[in-house]
């Protein structure tokens, strides 16, 4: 059976778009990439918070709960994002990007 290459590679995918000077920024590619998850998000938010789960960092990113804790943490260290429980929904969390802050240390 003949696989089509372009259709194989488009079909795998669905994820974010990964930039290196994020590991630059955050010192880790697990924080980078949960980094590079969490602006993508923002931007579907415009600026808002955000509500996520584990899970659903899992299934977009698919980071380890241990792996994700330790980027969330260094991410708030930075100033760059900022977290809380959600009080409405049982599991979910809070966030907002600190857009302000990324850019400052883009720049």
């Amino acid at each position: 059976m003949k696989i089509d290459a372009d259709r194989f590679l488009g079909a795998l995918y669905d994820g974010i778009y990964f930039r290196p000077a994020y590991v630059d920024i955050t010192g880790g590619i697990v924080a980078a990439l949960v980094l590079a998850q969490a602006v993508e998000w923002d931007q579907v938010a415009r600026g808002e918070q955000w509500l996520r789960t584990p899970e659903d960092w899992r299934q977009a990113i698919r980071v380890l709960p241990r792996e994700l804790n330790t980027a969330l943490r260094a991410l708030s260290k930075l100033g760059l994002l900022t977290s809380h429980v959600s009080c409405d929904t049982p599991g979910a969390v809070c966030h907002r990007l600190n857009r302000e802050n990324l850019a400052r240390v883009r720049a």
